[in-house]
């Protein structure tokens, strides 16, 4: 069978209220206590399978899961297996799941290898099923905690899950509940958090854009849903560890890219299968400029401190940052949320069925008018970057801003469409782009730090120093970005 949910965290001050919104009348409470089981060098993990054994109520249940662990839509297989409840959990045997999509990928995984058991739940869900005009869908509230040895990751999440009908119930419900309730989406499986919590590992590893894996002859709803979904599996694991409380710089920094990169493929989107909605596009906006200020003064001080420092300037303390929302509240903003879930409703396919076929649409465009007006749109940004690459030197501070952003447009967009074309012209082209993205960005970066070091000397003069140091920086990137810029305006489309 095909698992089509998500999973919500759960506000401290909605925790009561939810609790009571799920308990109605028909609701059921039924306590989950699994068992999870991977590789030592934790084979099943990397592969994205989750494999348990769970005591639901009175009956055991072997458990597997298959497929991106961070996306709506994946494999599961359940194998009711006798067993008393008051007992140990029954042996684990793979072989329940031969002949399903999951235990075929269990096997590529393991390669002969065998699972052990390496942590546990103890969840009590209480449980209803919603109906929906189009279908119906399972609320599933779980509070418990997760177990490795000594260790505990309390859990208070809300699952979504389709039972029957049309899959975009899911987002539909979602949307309705994280307006009522301030939830806030977040990929990571119980599964995932185990595993890291049997690892002693508090943080995951920041997840990096990748390129688009597009179908033969794409048309245009094809192709936004591509560039989407890329977008979506970059931004969510991102996002769920700043939301959660637990993310690095970078992963902050994966945030605003993939942020970035979605907002360029939605302005793209709306040529090839007419865009998502004003609301989606403000709340992306919103939050991406809502990180901008976090992650600027972070870079300032990772970057140009040192470099000054080697100078021989003298070590200043910048200013702080100003009292506003911080990086995790901007995430879990139940407008960003929202927008989220409106890109999420553009992975179910509007002609697909509950059963995950789907009948031919008749207003699909085809994939030549999908090419020709994807080609009329890079033109156009194309025309944008070279009329002001072609004079470098007549631009001020704020022109040459607007034309990085340009050119990170252009580049972004190139890089999720590069399959669709000849890749020796793509990739001379896109030289040329990250060239000027490199020089272009340089010259920002020590605007930022100019006006911080600024700030700092109102009560610090010692900063001077580093404003000044600054300044002659700028002078030489401005003279180094002139023939960057010639040489862009002079590149070949690749279209």
């Amino acid at each position: 069978m095909t698992e089509i949910e998500l999973k919500f965290q759960v506000p401290d001050a909605s925790r009561s209220a939810l609790l009571s919104a799920v308990a109605t009348k028909g609701a059921h409470l039924t306590r989950l206590q699994a068992v999870y089981f991977d590789t030592p060098d934790r084979r099943l993990a990397a592969a994205g399978i989750a494999v348990r054994m769970r005591l639901e109520g009175d009956h055991w249940v072997q458990t597997a899961k298959a497929g991106d662990p961070h996306a709506m839509v994946r494999h599961e297989h359940n194998v009711p297996v006798s067993a008393a409840p008051d007992g140990e959990p029954p042996a684990l045997d793979l072989a329940r799941h031969d002949g399903t999509p999951a235990g075929a990928l269990i096997g590529r995984a393991l390669r002969d290898a065998t699972p052990v058991p390496l942590f546990r739940t103890d969840i009590e869900r209480t449980h209803r099923v919603l109906r929906l005009k189009e279908g119906r869908v399972e609320l599933a509230l779980d509070i418990g905690r997760i177990t490795a040895e000594d260790r505990e990751w309390p859990v208070h999440e809300l699952e979504i899950e389709l039972v029957d009908g049309d899959p975009r119930c899911v987002i539909q419900a979602a949307s309705d509940w994280v307006a009522r309730h301030g939830l806030w989406l977040d990929v990571r499986s119980k599964a995932e958090r185990g595993d890291r919590l049997a690892r002693n590992e508090p943080g995951s590893t920041p997840t990096h854009a990748a390129p688009v894996r597009l179908i033969a002859r794409p048309d245009g709803p094809a192709l936004v849903q591509a560039l989407v979904k890329e977008g979506l599996r970059h931004l969510l694991p991102n996002v769920a560890e700043v939301a959660g409380g637990s993310a690095s710089a970078e992963h902050l920094h994966q945030v605003r890219v993939a942020l970035r990169r979605l907002r360029h493929a939605l302005r793209l989107a709306e040529v090839l299968h007419g865009g998502v909605g004003s609301a989606c596009l403000a709340a992306l906006a919103d939050a991406y400029h809502g990180l901008s200020g976090l992650r600027d003064r972070d870079a300032v001080a990772a970057s140009w401190s040192p470099l000054l420092a080697q100078a021989g300037g003298p070590a200043v303390d910048l200013p702080p940052l100003p009292q506003g929302p911080s990086a995790a509240s901007v995430l879990r903003a139940p407008e960003f949320t929202r927008a989220v879930l409106a890109l999420l409703a553009l992975q179910l396919r509007p002609d697909a069925v509950a059963d995950g076929s789907a009948v031919p649409h008749p207003k699909r465009a085809a994939h030549a008018e999908a090419i020709d007006a994807l080609a009329g749109q890079l033109s156009r940004w194309h025309r944008q970057v070279r009329r002001a690459a072609r004079h470098p030197k007549e631009l001020d501070d704020a022109e040459r801003h607007r034309l990085r952003r340009r050119v990170k447009r252009l580049a972004d967009i190139t890089e999720f469409v590069a399959a669709l074309y000849p890749g020796k012209k793509v990739r001379r082209y896109l030289r040329r782009l990250e060239a000027a993205k490199q020089t272009l960005g340089q010259l920002t970066d020590i605007q930022v730090a100019s006006a911080l070091y600024r700030s700092a000397a109102t009560d610090d003069p010692r900063a001077w120093f580093a404003v000044g140091w600054l300044g002659a920086r700028q002078q030489a990137g401005v003279a180094a970005s002139t023939a960057v810029l010639k040489r862009l305006a002079r590149a070949e489309p690749y279209w």
